[in-house]
């Protein structure tokens, strides 16, 4: 019973990163639309601060989908 869960887990933890580097690659992507399409500093700026805001979120997906090694509490 606890293998099914742990496989589960990890399938899961998978696509909970998989989802954090999509937002990553998001994140810039707006960065980079908003620099390419926007002439004016202000939407430029809040759009680039957006994007800024949605790499950090995909940042923090993915750090905290990693495991933490086993025996290493201390």
């Amino acid at each position: 019973m606890t293998q099914a869960v742990s496989t589960a887990a990890r399938a899961g933890g998978s696509r909970v990163r998989l989802f954090g580097f999509l937002l990553l690659l998001a994140g810039w992507g707006l960065v980079l639309a908003a620099i390419v399409l926007l002439a004016a500093d202000v939407p430029r700026g809040a759009f680039v601060l957006a994007g800024m805001g949605v790499e950090i979120v995909g940042l923090v997906v993915v750090i905290r989908s990693h495991p933490l090694p086993r025996g290493t509490h201390e």
